[in-house]
C-alpha cells in the first residue's frame, strides 16, 4: 500500500529542512512555510546551493510555529535565534559575515520553487510539492556506493518535499503524462495533480554537509536513469514538457494542488492512490 514516509518543507530556499508529521496545504497551492524565504546576492540571484555550495556547510533549525530560524556552522558551534520577520536585518547581517559579501533576505507572496516552469508550454505554472517514492531514492542510491548514508543521502540530496513508500522504483513516473494531460491523485483526501519529472541542477552532485561535489554524479546518474527506465513507463515524456537539454537527469515529480483542496493537510502515513489521466481543459 502506497503511503506518505517523509514531508519536508524548507522555509528557507537552500538551507536544511523541517519535517513535521503534517502539513497544510497553503493558499498558493503549496506546502505551508515550504521556500517561503530566500537569500539574495547583489545582483539579485539566489545564494543557494547552486551557485554557492557553501551554504551546505550552514546549519539550520526551524520553529515553524514562531517563524524562527537557529543557525550555526560545523566550524562555529555558537547558535543564533532569529525571528524571520522581526529581525531580517540580523539575519541578513549573518548570512553576509558567512559568506563575506552582502547578501539579503527576501519573503514570498507564494513561494520560491524552481518549479514554477512546470508545462511552460501550456502557460501553466506551479508552487506545489515534488514527490518522489522511497524506492526511487534506495535505488538511486545503491548507484553510489560512496554515499556515507545511502537512501537518507539521497534524500537530502534531492530535496523531495514528500516520499512515498510502499511502492516500486520510479513509481513517480506514472505521475506525468503528455503536455496535453495531467495526473490526477489523491494523498489522504487531498487531490493532486501530477505534471511533469523534475530536471536536476548541480545540487544533488552535492554533499549535502560540505557542499564537495561529486564529479561523477551527474554522468552516472543518467546512465544508470537511461538504463533502469521503468518498461512500463514512456522515456521520451522525460523532456517533453520543457526546453531544457537535461537528457535523463531528471529525479522527483512536479506537482499542483488544485484550489479546491487549499486548508487541507497532508499527513505521514496518509495513503496515496492514482486515479488517472485528465486532459488539460478538464482538470484545471
Amino acid at each position: 500500500m502506497a503511503t506518505i514516509s517523509n514531508v519536508s518543507v524548507y522555509p528557507i530556499k537552500g538551507l536544511r529542512p523541517e519535517e513535521p508529521d503534517a502539513v497544510e496545504v497553503a493558499e498558493s497551492g503549496s506546502l505551508r512555510y515550504d521556500r517561503k524565504y530566500a537569500l539574495f546576492s547583489e545582483d539579485d540571484e539566489y545564494v543557494n546551493g547552486r551557485r554557492n555550495p557553501e551554504i551546505q556547510r550552514v546549519r539550520s533549525s526551524f520553529d515553524l510555529e514562531e517563524g524562527a530560524v537557529t543557525l550555526w556552522t560545523d566550524a562555529d558551534d555558537d547558535r543564533a535565534r532569529f525571528v524571520l520577520d522581526d529581525e531580517t536585518e540580523r539575519v541578513e547581517a549573518w548570512f553576509s559575515d558567512f559568506f563575506d559579501e552582502p547578501v539579503r533576505l527576501e519573503k514570498a507572496n507564494t513561494n520560491y520553487t524552481d518549479n514554477a516552469g512546470a508545462l511552460s508550454r501550456k502557460m501553466i505554472t506551479t508552487t506545489g510539492p515534488s514527490i518522489v517514492s522511497k524506492a526511487t531514492l534506495e535505488t538511486v542510491a545503491s548507484w553510489f556506493p560512496d554515499l556515507i548514508d545511502g537512501a537518507e543521502e539521497m534524500r537530502r540530496r534531492a530535496r523531495p518535499n514528500i516520499v512515498v513508500d510502499g511502492v516500486e522504483p520510479f513509481w513517480e513516473d506514472r505521475l506525468y503524462a503528455d503536455e496535453d494531460h495531467l495526473v490526477t491523485f489523491e494523498i489522504g483526501d487531498v487531490s493532486m495533480q501530477g505534471l511533469r519529472p523534475l530536471p536536476r541542477c548541480s545540487v544533488p552532485a552535492q554533499s549535502p554537509d560540505s557542499g564537495e561535489l561529486l564529479k561523477t554524479f551527474v554522468k552516472e546518474f543518467t546512465r544508470k536513469r537511461k538504463e533502469t527506465f521503468p518498461p512500463w513507463g514512456d522515456p521520451t515524456l522525460l523532456g517533453a514538457h520543457d526546453e531544457l537539454d537535461a537528457g535523463d537527469y531528471y529525479l522527483a515529480v512536479v506537482t499542483r494542488i488544485p484550489t479546491s483542496e487549499w486548508g487541507k493537510r497532508i499527513s505521514v502515513g496518509d495513503s496515496v492512490a492514482i486515479e488517472g489521466e485528465k486532459s488539460l481543459i478538464t482538470a484545471l
